[in-house]
């Protein structure tokens, strides 16, 4: 047994030598050590002289065998299993392919030195190596060719003898680790594989067409729905409603999808198939309430003509209330008659204010979007760049919304005007505007001249 005690390490049992997968027993098995110890059982010179020289060759063929690293040997490759794709890197560039091991012996006496290599399938030479005593073992190499890189490490010791390791290996590519971190526990051999893939910048994207531009800027107008059935305003029904769409990311534009291409060698971008910004309010009268409020709801110029003899006067009153800013919002009781067409263009200056809002808020930002300019140097792949675009864009319209709230704040306050020392609020100041008005006067006219025509006395 003292040739036995030889060869396997002190700190290994029975047991444990059963695990440490010796190289030993591939080539040779128990039995073939049994069978040498029975020869020195024969005393004669002959048979000594035998077994000193089989035993030095036997010393020497382990010895040989442990001092070797024979890597191609211990890695089975297979293909589609536990490979990472490294997706375009471009064409004619490198990439950097760095290996980590670290290690922590688990079997063997002696000092053990760890020997990671780094090489490229189906090539016999080695690209990088590197050994250590300690952990852990670092090997990097600069590559130009696609390919599948496979990392070995092996133990050796100054004996020969075997050892184990539990091993944890890291795959880089230009710093960046790739896949996960792959394990081996009482490993006296382990190894590591990446698929890196070169290919050209925008290989999946479509050509462009012509050069980036800016986005236009098209805001759309819903009609309402069922707003006006809940909508109130200080307790009383509305009649109209206009309202740019809640502030929050989702609801404040339409969803344009971000569609890019690629253009000697720069990404572009667009929004939708028309390159449009799209912000959504939505606006509309509330028949229904002005119905349930009013007695008589005015729809055109014509319908002047249908008011009743006997109601012209009072009919005229309600119109010239309806008129003054200063009435706006406190018509409950005190008025019958409505001009409806008035009613809408109330609400036609408030989006046309939000437009003007919106273009403003746009104008400071807009040419953020020249500014999405990213080269194949700083990321060919397109659902890559697709995610870059995609963010840029959302921090830009992030951006437009933030300030349409704070500009359209400080509009109503630079707006509001000053009548008989009475400051209009943004409301009374629509209701004041021209277009409003008017319309309003348009309607007053048309009654007036009937209560001429009756030699009515309206005052």
């Amino acid at each position: 047994m003292q040739l036995l005690n030889f060869i396997i390490p002190q700190s290994c049992n029975l047991s444990i030598f059963q695990s440490c997968n010796l190289i030993f027993f591939q080539s040779y098995n128990l039995s073939s050590i049994n069978n040498t110890l029975l020869l020195r059982q024969t005393r004669t010179q002959i048979n000594r002289l035998i077994n000193v020289v089989f035993f030095t060759f036997l010393f020497s063929l382990f010895s040989f065998s442990y001092g070797q690293v024979k890597i191609k040997e211990k890695v089975e490759i297979k293909p589609g299993s536990g490979f990472l794709v490294i997706k375009n890197l471009s064409k004619n560039s490198t990439a950097t392919i760095e290996v980590i091991a670290n290690w922590t012996r688990k079997c063997g006496p002696e000092p053990v030195t760890a020997k990671v290599d780094l090489w490229k399938e189906g090539s016999n030479d080695v690209l990088a190596t590197s050994s250590s005593t300690g952990t852990p073992v670092t090997v990097s190499v600069t590559v130009s060719e696609e390919g599948n890189y496979l990392a070995n490490i092996d133990f050796t010791n100054p004996l020969g003898h075997y050892n184990c390791a539990d091993i944890t290996w890291q795959f880089l590519v230009d710093g960046k680790q790739e896949g996960e971190n792959e394990t081996c526990n009482s490993c006296g051999s382990s190894s590591i594989s990446r698929y890196v893939k070169f290919s050209e910048c925008g290989e999946d994207a479509p050509e462009c067409d012509g050069e980036q531009e800016i986005p236009q800027l098209e805001p759309v107008v819903y009609e309402l729905e069922n707003e006006c059935t809940e909508a109130e305003k200080d307790g009383d029904r509305v009649w109209g409603i206009s309202e740019i769409y809640p502030m929050d990311n989702n609801s404040f534009y339409d969803n344009q999808e971000i569609n890019i291409c690629i253009n000697n060698g720069i990404w572009q971008f667009k929004l939708g198939d028309e390159n449009k910004l799209i912000p959504k309010y939505r606006t509309g009268i509330c028949i229904e309430n002005m119905r349930r409020d009013l007695d008589h709801l005015i729809f055109d110029i014509s319908s002047v003509d249908d008011i009743e003899e006997n109601e012209i006067c009072k009919a005229l009153h309600d119109f010239k209330i309806f008129k003054n800013p200063l009435y706006y919002g406190n018509y409950y009781g005190q008025i019958d008659y409505i001009i409806v067409e008035a009613v809408a263009k109330h609400e036609i200056v408030h989006t046309e204010d939000y437009k003007n809002i919106l273009q403003e808020a746009f104008n400071l930002y807009k040419n953020m979007y020249l500014d999405l300019s990213l080269s194949c140097e700083n990321g060919d792949d397109y659902q890559d760049a697709l995610t870059e675009f995609t963010n840029l864009d959302l921090k830009i319209k992030n951006n437009i919304r933030k300030n349409f709230k704070r500009l359209f704040m400080k509009y109503k306050e630079r707006i509001r005007i000053v009548v008989d020392n009475y400051r209009y609020s943004y409301e009374e100041n629509t209701q004041a505007d021209l277009f409003v008005q008017e319309t309003i006067d348009t309607y007053i006219q048309r009654l007036e001249n009937r209560a001429i025509q009756l030699n009515l006395n309206c005052n």
